[in-house]
């Protein structure tokens, strides 16, 4: 495929100073807003010199299983498994929820229905 979607990490990052009188002060970063977000990857060409480079395929792998409470549901889950695909209220994006069962944001219902056996999350 040429495109594929997948979980990536925050898109804003704001620095903290701690010292104003260390310049050497590494101060920390607080992540803004939801910590992963799901993008969409261009897999054939990537920006500048970093066509050079072969795509992180980590990046875009994503895994689908049927949440219990809605076995008619699919649960997708990218960064290697660790971030389920949710929507919420107040915004039209994507994003990955890493803390615990993302609920009905994070249970997608597909039309037509799939017709392939998936394993139920949490399974391995």
């Amino acid at each position: 495929p040429e495109y594929a979607a997948g979980v990536a990490d925050t898109k804003l990052k704001a620095y903290v100073p701690t010292s104003k009188d260390n310049p050497q002060d590494n101060g920390i970063v607080i992540p803004v807003g939801s910590m992963y977000t799901v993008s969409l990857y261009h897999l054939t060409s990537r920006h500048l010199l970093a066509n050079r480079f072969p795509f992180n395929v980590d990046k875009i792998m994503n895994t689908v299983c049927k949440p219990r409470s809605h076995p008619e549901a699919v649960q997708i889950s990218g960064a290697l498994g660790q971030a389920s695909w949710y929507i919420h209220h107040a915004s039209w994006e994507v994003f990955g929820w890493f803390w615990s069962d993302p609920g009905e944001g994070g249970y997608w219902v597909p039309e037509p229905p799939l017709d392939i056996p998936l394993e139920f999350c949490g399974q391995k």
